[in-house]
């Protein structure tokens, strides 16, 4: 019973905090972007974990490097081989918020450890201060509460405005005197401030994009990575090596053959040809899902640039020159972890362990995939790109392979179609499936030569796919309209 009550207790609180007006959800990650520097748009809001504290919840935001070290040497964090260990950078909201949910009041610390506090339940007029310290209080007063679009949608929003007094009542220069901050119903912050190096900095951050659901640019989406449209090609190469054996060489043509968007979701169908050079080894490559299916504004990966996971986990985008300026995504690892008593990553023994490392770039999808091992050993994987043709711009060094075509030649008509499709080919044809808009397979049929009729009378009015596999494996699609 008691169970149960806890429970109930935490299902309600959770409830309670998910609507009106809370400054974020811990699903939802969210990117803000410097109001006065469009370039600074690294503000991320990312909980990793969160906490209950009688009525109070308490995110704890995803950690980053800073570049600098510390002597961890005869402390707890000396976990293997002592020396130096990387300080964990705390972000624009600090290591910790906290949020209740009855009173809306929103609770941070600055890189001082003062509270800073925002009362987001005030009535319009209302002010209330929300810092203040020897030489000056910051206020903050509801304005408004009124619907205001909230980039591709609109949202119920509560305006504050900031500004800085003295002692006596007396307004002080400050950049963010009326500066707005903004609090959606569903949306939750959409303009807000730097809280961790505030007062020293005073800068004005505002919602760039959010995840689930999409608003807005967050970080590098599918449609970046794939924009692919038939006659596109990449080749990739791939090596699996043992010491003692020797290796295995894959080579992969991946040729796209087919791009179906519908309204709210992209298909990509490719043709993959593979050889192999060497021995018996396992081969090692990049590999794809075919099709490739996402949905539009689908981003690449939710975790913020620069995430340090606490087992050593990294996450990195950037922009390179590589057959033109692309921008970059890289999931690697260190052999690394958090130790919270010193605040840094102190290396750790990775022995048979290693990480699996991925590179994707804009436009030309994954380019570098890898096992990283611990120190040297006898067995090797990494696959990288060699060549690409997209978009009518060709880069590396093609490798002809010694494979068949793949391609079908295959008609299906009449289209529009009443009741029977008819297909045919001059290659001798295996099976038709025939997907609805959203890929679903509707009919499955084995071929009985390389002509056949395809009875689609029960289908509804609306355009599908037929998709046809030759029996060496070759394959098409072709779209038609059932009337």
């Amino acid at each position: 019973m008691k169970l149960f009550l806890v429970l109930l207790f935490m299902c309600g609180f959770y409830t309670a905090y998910t609507q009106a007006f809370a400054p974020f959800n811990d699903s939802v990650p969210k990117r803000f972007v410097d109001v006065n520097n469009s370039s600074e748009s690294e503000y991320f809001i990312f909980p990793v974990s969160v906490d209950f504290m009688g009525d109070t919840m308490v995110f704890h935001q995803y950690r980053s490097l800073s570049g600098e070290f510390i002597d961890v040497q005869g402390t707890s964090c000396d976990l293997w081989g002592g020396g130096t260990a990387e300080i964990a950078d705390t972000n624009w909201l600090g290591r910790t918020m906290r949020y209740h949910p009855e009173s809306k009041l929103f609770l941070l610390r600055n890189q001082y450890n003062e509270i800073i506090s925002f009362d987001f339940n005030l009535a319009i007029g209302d002010s209330a201060v929300f810092y203040e310290n020897s030489e000056a209080r910051y206020f903050i007063r509801l304005e408004s509460v009124a619907v205001e679009p909230v980039l591709s949608t609109s949202d119920m929003v509560k305006l504050f405005t900031v500004t800085k007094y003295d002692d006596l009542g007396q307004v002080l220069q400050s950049d963010l005197n009326g500066f707005e901050i903004k609090l959606g119903e569903s949306t939750g912050l959409i303009s807000f401030m730097d809280c961790y190096r505030f007062p020293e900095q005073e800068i004005g951050v505002t919602l760039l994009g959010q995840l689930y659901p999409t608003l807005g640019y967050y970080q590098l989406t599918m449609d970046e990575v794939f924009p692919w449209v038939p006659g596109d090609m990449i080749q990739v190469r791939g090596t699996h090596s043992i010491s003692q054996w020797g290796s295995t060489i894959s080579y992969k043509l991946v040729t796209v053959t087919e791009r179906i968007e519908t309204i709210d979701s992209v298909w990509i169908y490719l043709n993959i040809q593979e050889q192999l050079v060497g021995g018996f080894i396992p081969p090692f490559n990049i590999s794809y899902p075919n099709p490739i299916v996402f949905r539009k504004g689908e981003n690449l990966n939710p975790h913020p640039n620069g995430m340090m996971g606490d087992n050593g986990e990294y996450f990195q985008y950037d922009t390179i020159d590589y057959c033109g300026e692309r921008t970059r995504f890289v999931s690697d690892g260190q052999f690394v972890t958090y130790c919270p008593e010193y605040d840094c990553f102190p290396g750790v023994d990775g022995f048979y362990m290693s990480f699996l490392s991925r590179t994707y770039l804009s436009g030309l999808g994954q380019t570098a995939q890898g096992f990283t091992n611990y120190g040297p050993g006898p067995e090797s994987f990494n696959a990288v790109l060699i060549y690409s043709n997209v978009g009518g711009l060709s880069c590396g060094e093609f490798v002809p392979l010694s494979v068949g075509e793949f391609m079908l030649d295959v008609e299906c008509f009449p289209n529009p179609v009443i009741d029977y499709l008819y297909v045919s080919s001059p290659e001798h044809l295996e099976r038709v499936d025939v997907l609805s808009c959203r890929g679903d397979r509707i009919i499955s049929e084995r071929f009985h030569g390389s002509q056949q009729y395809i009875n689609v009378s029960g289908l509804a009015p609306g355009f599908y796919f037929a998709q046809i596999i030759g029996s060496r494996g070759q394959f098409a699609i072709r779209k038609f309209t059932k009337s």
